[in-house]
Protein backbone atom coordinates (compact mmCIF):
# COMPACT_ATOMS: atom_id res chain seq x y z
CA UNK A 1 0.00 0.00 0.00
CA UNK A 2 2.87 2.37 0.80
CA UNK A 3 4.40 1.75 -2.63
CA UNK A 4 1.09 2.59 -4.31
CA UNK A 5 0.80 5.84 -2.34
CA UNK A 6 4.40 6.78 -3.22
CA UNK A 7 3.72 6.05 -6.91
CA UNK A 8 0.58 8.20 -6.83
CA UNK A 9 2.51 11.00 -5.10
CA UNK A 10 5.31 11.11 -7.70
CA UNK A 11 3.09 10.43 -10.74
CA UNK A 12 2.50 14.15 -11.47
CA UNK A 13 6.24 14.70 -11.67
CA UNK A 14 6.69 11.76 -14.02
CA UNK A 15 4.24 12.95 -16.68
CA UNK A 16 4.72 15.83 -19.07
CA UNK A 17 2.69 18.70 -17.63
CA UNK A 18 2.00 20.42 -20.93
CA UNK A 19 -1.19 19.62 -22.81
CA UNK A 20 -0.35 17.79 -25.99
CA UNK A 21 -2.09 16.54 -29.09
CA UNK A 22 0.34 13.71 -29.69
CA UNK A 23 -0.68 10.14 -28.96
CA UNK A 24 1.32 7.09 -27.99
CA UNK A 25 2.92 5.21 -30.86
CA UNK A 26 4.66 1.93 -30.14
CA UNK A 27 4.57 2.35 -26.37
CA UNK A 28 3.50 0.05 -23.58
CA UNK A 29 0.98 1.20 -21.02
CA UNK A 30 -0.20 0.04 -17.66
CA UNK A 31 -3.46 1.13 -16.19
CA UNK A 32 -6.43 0.44 -14.00
CA UNK A 33 -10.06 0.20 -15.01
CA UNK A 34 -13.30 0.08 -13.03
CA UNK A 35 -16.34 -1.54 -14.60
CA UNK A 36 -19.82 -1.20 -13.12
CA UNK A 37 -22.16 -4.17 -12.85
CA UNK A 38 -21.29 -7.85 -12.85
CA UNK A 39 -17.73 -7.30 -14.06
CA UNK A 40 -14.97 -6.19 -11.75
CA UNK A 41 -11.99 -3.99 -11.17
CA UNK A 42 -8.58 -4.69 -12.54
CA UNK A 43 -5.34 -3.74 -14.20
CA UNK A 44 -4.82 -3.26 -17.93
CA UNK A 45 -1.60 -3.87 -19.82
CA UNK A 46 -1.41 -2.88 -23.47
CA UNK A 47 0.97 -2.18 -26.32
CA UNK A 48 0.42 0.42 -29.03
CA UNK A 49 1.21 -1.24 -32.35
CA UNK A 50 0.50 2.13 -33.97
CA UNK A 51 -1.28 5.28 -32.86
CA UNK A 52 -4.57 3.77 -34.10
CA UNK A 53 -4.28 0.13 -32.95
CA UNK A 54 -3.54 -1.11 -29.43
CA UNK A 55 -3.49 -4.70 -28.20
CA UNK A 56 -3.47 -5.81 -24.60
CA UNK A 57 -5.21 -7.67 -21.82
CA UNK A 58 -7.35 -6.84 -18.84
CA UNK A 59 -7.68 -8.78 -15.61
CA UNK A 60 -10.79 -8.29 -13.52
CA UNK A 61 -11.76 -9.33 -10.03
CA UNK A 62 -14.96 -8.81 -8.09
CA UNK A 63 -16.00 -10.14 -4.68
CA UNK A 64 -18.85 -9.20 -2.40
CA UNK A 65 -20.54 -10.73 0.59
CA UNK A 66 -23.52 -9.87 2.75
CA UNK A 67 -26.62 -11.07 4.52
CA UNK A 68 -29.89 -11.62 2.72
CA UNK A 69 -33.33 -12.44 4.14
CA UNK A 70 -34.84 -15.45 2.37
CA UNK A 71 -38.22 -16.48 3.73
CA UNK A 72 -37.51 -15.27 7.26
CA UNK A 73 -34.07 -16.92 7.36
CA UNK A 74 -30.92 -14.81 7.35
CA UNK A 75 -28.44 -16.26 4.87
CA UNK A 76 -24.89 -15.25 4.06
CA UNK A 77 -24.43 -14.82 0.32
CA UNK A 78 -21.13 -14.26 -1.46
CA UNK A 79 -20.23 -13.73 -5.10
CA UNK A 80 -16.85 -14.10 -6.74
CA UNK A 81 -16.02 -13.18 -10.35
CA UNK A 82 -12.65 -13.37 -12.12
CA UNK A 83 -11.82 -12.79 -15.77
CA UNK A 84 -8.93 -12.50 -18.20
CA UNK A 85 -9.82 -10.58 -21.36
CA UNK A 86 -7.26 -10.01 -24.16
CA UNK A 87 -8.32 -7.21 -26.51
CA UNK A 88 -7.66 -5.18 -29.61
CA UNK A 89 -8.65 -1.50 -29.56
CA UNK A 90 -8.99 0.62 -32.71
CA UNK A 91 -8.92 4.41 -32.36
CA UNK A 92 -10.77 6.63 -34.81
CA UNK A 93 -9.72 10.12 -35.93
CA UNK A 94 -8.86 12.40 -33.03
CA UNK A 95 -10.89 15.41 -31.93
CA UNK A 96 -8.25 17.61 -30.26
CA UNK A 97 -7.13 15.56 -27.21
CA UNK A 98 -10.02 13.06 -27.46
CA UNK A 99 -10.05 9.82 -29.49
CA UNK A 100 -13.16 7.62 -29.88
CA UNK A 101 -12.53 3.87 -30.06
CA UNK A 102 -14.06 0.45 -30.58
CA UNK A 103 -12.63 -2.46 -28.63
CA UNK A 104 -13.08 -6.20 -29.09
CA UNK A 105 -12.32 -8.54 -26.19
CA UNK A 106 -12.29 -12.30 -25.74
CA UNK A 107 -13.10 -12.98 -22.09
CA UNK A 108 -12.33 -16.13 -20.14
CA UNK A 109 -14.12 -16.04 -16.79
CA UNK A 110 -15.29 -17.90 -13.71
CA UNK A 111 -18.25 -17.02 -11.50
CA UNK A 112 -18.99 -18.54 -8.11
CA UNK A 113 -22.07 -17.89 -5.97
CA UNK A 114 -22.34 -19.30 -2.46
CA UNK A 115 -25.25 -19.20 -0.03
CA UNK A 116 -24.91 -20.34 3.60
CA UNK A 117 -28.15 -20.64 5.53
CA UNK A 118 -29.12 -21.44 9.05
CA UNK A 119 -29.29 -24.06 10.54
CA UNK A 120 -26.69 -25.70 8.24
CA UNK A 121 -27.40 -25.56 4.53
CA UNK A 122 -25.00 -24.56 1.83
CA UNK A 123 -25.34 -24.23 -1.91
CA UNK A 124 -22.64 -23.23 -4.31
CA UNK A 125 -22.98 -22.45 -7.98
CA UNK A 126 -19.92 -22.26 -10.20
CA UNK A 127 -19.78 -21.35 -13.86
CA UNK A 128 -16.76 -21.08 -16.13
CA UNK A 129 -17.19 -19.59 -19.57
CA UNK A 130 -16.08 -17.53 -22.55
CA UNK A 131 -17.58 -14.41 -24.09
CA UNK A 132 -16.87 -11.92 -26.83
CA UNK A 133 -17.30 -8.32 -25.72
CA UNK A 134 -17.51 -5.28 -28.00
CA UNK A 135 -16.95 -1.97 -26.19
CA UNK A 136 -17.35 1.57 -27.51
CA UNK A 137 -15.94 4.66 -25.89
CA UNK A 138 -13.26 7.30 -26.00
CA UNK A 139 -9.93 8.28 -24.49
CA UNK A 140 -8.96 11.78 -23.42
CA UNK A 141 -5.22 12.55 -23.32
CA UNK A 142 -4.66 15.37 -20.80
CA UNK A 143 -0.90 14.70 -21.02
CA UNK A 144 1.35 13.15 -23.63
CA UNK A 145 1.63 9.81 -21.82
CA UNK A 146 -1.61 9.58 -19.79
CA UNK A 147 -4.98 8.52 -21.17
CA UNK A 148 -8.33 8.54 -19.37
CA UNK A 149 -10.83 6.26 -21.06
CA UNK A 150 -14.53 5.67 -20.60
CA UNK A 151 -17.20 3.78 -22.47
CA UNK A 152 -19.82 1.05 -22.40
CA UNK A 153 -20.12 -2.57 -23.37
CA UNK A 154 -22.18 -2.55 -26.56
CA UNK A 155 -22.31 -6.31 -27.20
CA UNK A 156 -21.83 -9.34 -24.94
CA UNK A 157 -21.99 -12.72 -26.72
CA UNK A 158 -21.60 -15.76 -24.46
CA UNK A 159 -19.98 -18.57 -26.46
CA UNK A 160 -20.87 -21.38 -24.03
CA UNK A 161 -24.54 -20.67 -23.42
CA UNK A 162 -25.15 -19.07 -26.85
CA UNK A 163 -26.91 -15.97 -25.59
CA UNK A 164 -26.31 -12.36 -26.52
CA UNK A 165 -26.87 -9.01 -24.79
CA UNK A 166 -26.82 -5.83 -26.84
CA UNK A 167 -27.21 -2.26 -25.67
CA UNK A 168 -25.42 0.27 -23.54
CA UNK A 169 -24.61 -1.71 -20.41
CA UNK A 170 -21.67 -2.10 -18.02
CA UNK A 171 -20.10 1.36 -18.21
CA UNK A 172 -16.38 1.55 -17.47
CA UNK A 173 -13.78 4.18 -16.70
CA UNK A 174 -10.02 3.75 -16.56
CA UNK A 175 -6.67 5.44 -16.65
CA UNK A 176 -3.60 4.35 -18.61
CA UNK A 177 -0.04 5.50 -18.21
CA UNK A 178 2.19 5.01 -21.26
CA UNK A 179 5.84 4.19 -20.56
Amino acid sequence: MKKLLILLAILPFMVNTSFSQSYPEEAMSIGFQVTQGEYGYGPIVNYAISKDLHIGTQIGLYYDTGYENKGGIEVLKSNFFFYLAPYAKYYFKNIKNFRPFIQGQFAIFTVEDKVNGSPVSSTTGRYDGNSIWINVGGTWYPFNNVGINAGMRFLDFNLDKSWMRAGLGNPFIGIEWYI
